[in-house]
């Protein structure tokens, strides 16, 4: 729902999902290696109304997709006759990744993650949520500075918070409903932006003001008509 909103209502929206693959293989689990795979997750808008609908869907075809999560990515793509392109990926340029809890040990062996800085995005855009221990999810995004700027992509994380909020707070509402500006940003471009007021002399009339402008800037233009 997030991408729909931030590519003007479009209904034809397609995400990338990370799937580990260890677990379709016989002793994946003594294997040190990158073994994921993208599944690109398609959803149409047009007939889908509420977030408990979209919930519905997403999770039906999540299902067929985690069916088939082996078919390499590349080979989809082909079947699929995408145009390739060195500046972007094809098919999916947004990523959602979704961790479960980390194991502390592999192979024997305690681990703990480093987080790495200035990597080149591979995605336009991507969001990863990480479940931890008591409950808590480290979410974090990572975008393409080519394309967006390290405010623009803070904004549209605090989209995709606010959206989480309000989309599991109502979930029966209708998408177009559900807010995705947070309450303090609403605030301001709301409230703070729209006080335009001014104060004016009271003892005067609006055409003494016109007539106090003429005099102030004489060779201003005071009228354009058809350009």
């Amino acid at each position: 729902e997030l991408m729909h909103r931030l590519t003007a209502g479009q209904d034809d929206i397609v995400v990338g999902f990370s799937v580990d693959l260890r677990r379709h293989y016989k002793f994946a689990d003594k294997l040190v290696g990158y073994m994921v795979n993208t599944l690109p997750l398609r959803t149409k808008f047009e007939q889908i109304h509420t977030f408990s609908e979209l919930i519905k869907d997403v999770s039906m075809k999540l299902k067929g997709a985690l069916e088939n999560s082996t078919v390499p990515f590349h080979m989809i793509v082909d079947q699929l006759k995408m145009p390739r392109s060195a500046s972007r990926q094809s098919l999916v340029q947004t990523m959602f990744t979704f961790v479960h809890e980390r194991p502390q040990t592999i192979l024997g062996h305690r681990w703990e993650p480093v987080e790495l800085i200035d990597v080149d995005a591979q995605m336009e855009l991507a969001i990863a949520v990480v479940e931890e221990e008591n409950n808590r999810m480290q979410v974090s995004i990572e975008y393409n500075s080519d394309l967006f700027d390290e405010s623009t992509a803070g904004r549209i994380f605090n989209c995709f918070s606010a959206l989480v909020d309000n989309a599991t707070s109502n979930p029966d509402l209708p998408l177009f409903s559900l807010q995705i500006i947070p309450a303090d940003q609403l605030n301001v471009q709301i409230r703070q932006w729209n006080r335009t007021e001014m104060e004016f002399p009271k003892h005067l009339c609006l055409h003494h003001l016109f007539e106090q402008t003429v005099r102030s800037n004489p060779d201003a233009i005071s009228l354009i008509h058809n350009n």
